[in-house]
């Protein structure tokens, strides 16, 4: 995914696109397709960015499970995920701001091994569902394109969230020591309980804005 959006960034960079921000008042309305391909929490997310003044705009997103990875039975029973944005917008399109997210997601799967970050020991489960809540905080910079109506905007960033693993359960051993490898692919899905992680933000959002100011001449 990283190497599709500096891939992106590269390309725009040589068009002659009308570079600006969203004026006030307008509103763009917004759909990022980086996100459908997670295979692992894969969603629909739409939204949409307001125009505050000149230079600043807020930006805010809602995003649901997408079906489009059934065969990884154990992951994206459900998930949710909220992003809100406040933008700063400098020359050609540039800005930067901080992105307010929430993550929430129910997983399941037949065998699952974690550790507990809090108790301090590992768990092996028979059958488990891991509720996982997640809010945080990003620092985000990118770039907007305007052609038209039609908009383009890619972000990269980084942030903190607190995470909160909850198990619900059959069957489960206790034993001491860190477990090694489990079938997850992301690391905060190896741990139960509290505790915070870092966060990498990244994103190409697609928009059309439905009340384009025009230019009187």
């Amino acid at each position: 995914m990283r190497s599709l959006f500096f891939s992106c960034l590269f390309l725009l960079s040589f068009c002659a696109f009308a570079q600006s921000g969203i004026g006030k008042g307008q509103i763009a309305l917004k759909w990022d397709p980086t996100r459908l391909a997670d295979p692992f929490n894969s969603t629909i997310q739409l939204g949409a960015e307001i125009g505050l003044n000149e230079s600043l705009t807020i930006h805010f997103d809602l995003g649901l499970k997408s079906n489009l990875y059934k065969e990884i039975s154990y992951y994206n029973k459900s998930i949710f995920i909220s992003h809100n944005q406040l933008r700063k917008y400098r020359y050609r399109g540039n800005f930067y701001g901080i992105d307010l997210f929430y993550v929430h997601a129910k997983d399941y799967s037949d065998y699952r091994g974690l550790y507990d970050k809090n108790k301090k020991l590992s768990f092996d489960y028979d059958s488990a569902a891991l509720i996982k809540n997640a809010p945080g905080l990003a620092i985000i910079a990118g770039k907007q394109f305007i052609m038209g109506n039609v908009t383009i905007d890619m972000f990269i960033g980084g942030g903190l969230r607190l995470v909160n693993n909850k198990v619900e359960y059959k069957t489960r051993t206790i034993h001491a020591g860190d477990i090694p490898q489990t079938h997850y692919a992301w690391h905060n899905d190896r741990y139960s309980g509290t505790f915070p992680a870092g966060h990498v933000a990244l994103g190409i959002k697609l928009g059309y804005i439905v009340n384009r100011k025009r230019d009187k001449r």
